[in-house]
């Protein structure tokens, strides 16, 4: 049997778009919050304007995981 005192940090990387639909919140002023439909659009418009100006752009997202789960099992 694993006991496991401390939540496990999980960390993804990669195309903003395949990070943001793994992603259910996100952090305002140190605030978790739902990541709505209005905030994926406001993501994606702002990478799509960048992108246009040629910046490579990379997401990221963590979450803690306080028990055992497979990769398929996480969302961000």
């Amino acid at each position: 049997m694993r006991v496991r005192s401390l939540p496990l940090f999980v960390a993804e990387k990669g195309s903003p778009t395949e990070v943001l639909a793994r992603c259910t919140w996100h952090l305002k002023n140190d605030e978790h919050l739902v990541l709505t439909e209005e905030d994926r659009l406001r993501i994606e418009t702002e990478n799509a304007r960048m992108a246009g100006e040629a910046l490579r752009i990379l997401g990221a997202a963590y979450r803690l995981v306080a028990e055992e789960k497979t990769e398929s099992d996480l969302h961000i």
